[in-house]
């Protein structure tokens, strides 16, 4: 974890936002209004030497005629770069976790059971994660008797690369990881202002003053010279210009979609046209006259040769006249 995510997630702000944009089952039972991170004192010096961030805990949904069940534990692990065997290091980590609650004397129900976990890792790299997410993914082959008997340890995985854009156009946590896998100047202004602009309609001014501060220096060490500087000093005109870009990103996604319909249209006529010469004419003059056709995309023209087909006596005829249209 870095400077960065380690100062964005340790506000409930941004943690609930990130809780949002895992899918809805691992979620719904909780109230993300009682996020809290876990107390230092809960967690012992082993686990503090090893990992810099601390857990947090959220209380389930009280259920009409269920007893109240205990709080449920949010692991997060930031990653850069994909790590093959992070399936391995989330359970150690858990692990870790639950012996030193143990040790506290910080377990739960009359039984002194064992929290559930919710394990998730944040990938905000550059490339699509290609680990496995389980530990079991990660055993070697063997004896089917004994495959019950290995850990599942499995994480929920938030990609950063393959977020949708929606997402972080609505969504605080996804605007940050945006921001943070993005490799291009030229998309940053765009990514900066989603950010800026959840950021201020958050109400959270704590959290918008230090993450505008430590976004900019990751944005100075990451692309160097005056750019950073203009896109995090000049908010207001960025988030003026999201209605733009997305003004035009609406009237380039209108084009392309008349585009393609225009291709599908052509490539459908063109279809057409060789099922009737392999009906009139048989297979090799369809073929012939498909090779004629391959690259005309003009309806008139299309249409003259739908003509010839019905017109022409022979396929020698159509293929000439096709030729020479």
């Amino acid at each position: 974890m870095d400077a960065l995510d380690k100062l964005a997630f340790s506000f409930p702000t941004m943690v609930r936002e990130l809780l949002r944009l895992l899918p809805r089952a691992f979620t719904v039972e909780l109230d993300l209004r009682t996020l809290q991170r876990l107390p230092t004192a809960h967690v012992g010096p082993g686990l503090r030497q090893r990992h810099a961030d601390m857990p947090w805990r959220i209380a389930c949904r009280r259920r009409a005629g269920h007893p109240l069940r205990p709080p449920v534990l949010l692991t997060l692990e930031f990653q850069a770069t994909v790590d093959r065997h992070m399936a391995l290091r989330v359970e150690i980590y858990t692990a870790l976790l639950r012996q030193d609650l143990l040790r506290e004397g910080h377990l739960v129900g009359p039984n002194r059971e064992l929290p559930r976990v919710l394990p998730v890792v944040v990938h905000t790299g550059r490339e699509r994660w290609s680990a496995p997410l389980s530990v079991r993914a990660l055993t070697a082959p063997g004896p089917e008797a004994i495959t019950p008997l290995q850990p599942e340890a499995r994480y929920v995985l938030l990609d950063g690369p393959a977020l949708p854009d929606d997402d972080a156009r609505r969504n605080l946590a996804a605007a940050l990881i945006a921001v943070q896998s993005c490799v291009e100047a030229a998309r940053m202004p765009e990514r900066v202002a989603r950010l800026l602009g959840l950021l201020r309609r958050s109400g959270d001014e704590a959290l918008g003053e230090a993450l505008r501060e430590a976004v900019r220096g990751m944005l100075e060490r990451r692309f160097g010279g005056e750019l950073p500087r203009r896109w995090m000093e000049e908010p207001t005109m960025l988030e003026h210009r999201m209605d733009e870009w997305e003004q035009e990103w609406f009237r380039q996604g209108r084009e392309e979609g008349i585009r393609r319909g225009r291709e599908e249209g052509r490539a459908e006529e063109r279809a057409l046209l060789l099922r009737l010469a392999a009906r009139r004419f048989g297979a090799d003059t369809a073929e012939a006259l498909g090779r004629l056709l391959e690259e005309v995309d003009d309806a008139d023209r299309l249409a003259e040769v739908g003509e010839m087909v019905v017109d022409c006596r022979t396929g020698g005829e159509l293929l000439d006249r096709a030729g020479r249209a």
